[in-house]
């Protein structure tokens, strides 16, 4: 170690719910070529997981880390953290499991006396905090010609997907709920914003939890945290990694649950939305949560969408926005984004991905 020599060190997650991480050098013949024979470890965080540190040189006692699993935003989160001690490591996960409460708290639909919830009910709010992210979730719209749309909220709830007793309705049901969604504004009204145009309501499933880990980053950052990965159901971001060292992520496919493809990451986010996950069986069709807002009916077409971008947020937007898009209109779209990332999993299967994402996937020893 002592001798500069270039190695490769694998971080090695334990299955365990609240565990210190261990750091095991000389991982041979690379630590890339290794996993690539693993099966994901993490099947229960979907879609996007911690395989391995790359740090050359390094050693057990330059690389501390902490790592813990809890439940929170409906899923499992899952924190890496580089931490001083065991101690501090605890007081940020319970900083970081409270912040996660209040945003989901506030921002699903579901909760009536959330901001969100009071929103929708009452068709006013003054919460400067929602109305920012309702209205970069309409830059989101706007980006993706209206595959990204917040307003269906109604047209979820009409699925099941907010009330699990709901189920689809009749076609002539959904044209209504379609046009009350595309006749709905958010405007600005006596100190705050006001809902208009229809009885519509807003979700903001897409967006939230991009958002909820960017928070989370923000205070782990301000409460002195260097370096981690907070990855909330397969939404994460990472952040304090050097070019030399990033942080391996692992995509899983969908129907084996193997690796799909490997990025490295130094700093920012990623998301993945597939159709594979939030799903149920009514009449033999398939219904899953992606919901295209223009026909009220799932997106077809593609079986996953992962997007590497600055912030969470934008990754999570984009993702389930791209998931909704055709396919050449979203690699465009990838392609005219700075630092925005894309790789699809259609239904053939094919892999398909732009210039951002070939390189992170070819740091990524690929």
């Amino acid at each position: 170690m002592g001798s500069g020599a270039k190695e490769d060190c694998l971080i090695c997650l334990d299955r365990r719910a609240d565990v210190n991480i261990s750091v095991q050098a000389n991982a041979s013949p690379s630590a890339t070529r290794f996993i690539r024979r693993l099966r994901l470890a993490y099947t229960f965080l979907p879609a996007l997981v911690l395989l391995a540190g790359l740090s050359p040189g390094c050693s057990p006692a330059s690389v501390q880390l902490y790592s813990t699993t809890f439940p929170a935003l409906g899923t499992l989160v899952r924190l890496t953290l580089e931490v001083p001690d065991s101690i501090t490591a605890r007081h940020w996960v319970n900083q970081v499991s409270t912040e996660l409460t209040r945003i989901g708290y506030e921002f699903w639909e579901g909760e009536p006396n959330g901001a969100l919830g009071r929103l929708n009910r009452e068709r006013w709010t003054d919460s400067q905090e929602l109305i920012s992210l309702i209205q970069r979730a309409f830059e989101v719209t706007d980006l993706t010609d209206g595959a990204f749309d917040i307003r269906i909220g109604e047209l979820m709830h009409s699925y099941g997907f907010v009330n699990i007793w709901s189920r689809p309705q009749p076609l002539d049901s959904l044209d209504l709920l379609i046009r009350a969604a595309q006749t709905l504004r958010f405007e600005p009204q006596a100190g705050g914003y006001r809902l208009t145009g229809s009885d519509a309501t807003l979700t903001l499933g897409g967006i939230a939890k991009g958002y909820a880990v960017d928070q989370c980053v923000r205070l782990l950052q301000q409460l002195g945290c260097r370096s981690g990965i907070v990855n909330a159901g397969g939404d994460l971001r990472v952040w304090g990694r050097p070019e030399t060292e990033p942080w391996l992520i692992g995509v899983e496919d969908p129907e084996t649950h193997e690796l799909l493809a490997a990025l490295a990451l130094n700093e920012g986010g990623c998301a993945t939305s597939g159709s594979y996950r939030n799903r149920y069986l009514a009449n033999g069709d398939t219904i899953h949560h992606l919901i295209e807002p223009r026909s009220g009916l799932p997106a077809k077409g593609k079986m996953s969408v992962t997007v590497t971008a600055p912030s969470c947020e934008l990754a999570d937007a984009l993702a389930t926005g791209m998931f909704i898009m055709p396919l050449h209109a979203a690699l465009a779209l990838a392609d005219s984004l700075q630092g925005v990332g894309l790789l699809v999993l259609s239904n053939e299967p094919a892999l398909h991905q732009d210039d951002d994402m070939a390189r992170l996937r070819s740091a990524a020893g690929e």
